[in-house]
């Protein structure tokens, strides 16, 4: 099977979602890309020089700074996800503090294969078993409800997050949230006013 012609082939006729499991830096390499949307993951810095990976680069999260790394930077935590920044915005209003935590990431204790069978959303006792790291059971270190877990017969490092559970009863655990919503629509809008050439809105331009 040709690889690059399947992942093209996706792309161009939106007929199937394309997943390429390669790191970022070889798959830009391989093709030209008109937009490119990173994030920067905990575990990993944010993308080195991602202005010059893309015709147009859009960063998520406050590890970009657009017109620097990036051209466009789009807000994720804090009042106001899905903002649009541009170069010279600020972001003025700090992120929202949790008053409460709402999920609890559960890390391997040790390097091994991991196996899971409860599903999303399924209810958990504190102490239940979550899954079993080769023969080793680990138990849920709360009650609540599974968010989300690693999948079946997945090798994992010590550390590695292997589930999250939901602390609140009234916590979302399937389905897009509310502040992913926002966060995609921003996107969206921020492709299109490039696509269309339109300039963004000012209010220090009001009535100049």
């Amino acid at each position: 099977m040709d690889v690059n012609a399947e992942f093209v082939l996706g792309l161009e006729t939106r007929g199937f979602i394309p997943l390429l499991r390669a790191r970022l830096s070889e798959a830009l390499e391989r093709w030209p890309w008109h937009v490119v949307v990173a994030v920067a993951e905990e575990k990993e810095p944010a993308p080195a020089g991602l202005r010059d990976l893309g015709g147009f680069t859009i960063g998520l999260g406050r590890g970009f700074e657009p017109g620097v790394d990036c051209d466009l930077a789009i807000e994720t935590e804090g009042p106001d996800p899905g903002a649009i920044l541009h170069e010279g915005d600020t972001r003025s209003r700090p992120p929202r503090r949790a008053t409460q935590a709402q999920s609890l990431l559960v890390l391997a204790p040790a390097a091994g294969l991991f196996r899971a069978n409860p599903p999303i959303g399924g209810a958990v006792e504190a102490g239940a078993p979550l899954g079993f790291l080769d023969e080793l059971c680990v138990p849920a270190p709360a009650a609540g409800r599974i968010f989300g877990i690693a999948r079946r017969e997945q090798a994992v490092a010590e550390g590695d997050p292997i589930a999250e559970i939901a602390l609140g009863p009234s916590t979302q655990v399937a389905g897009v949230s509310a502040r992913s919503k926002l966060i995609a629509r921003g996107v969206a809008f921020a492709i299109e006013m490039e696509n269309e050439g339109l300039k963004p809105f000012s209010f220090e331009d009001w009535g100049g």
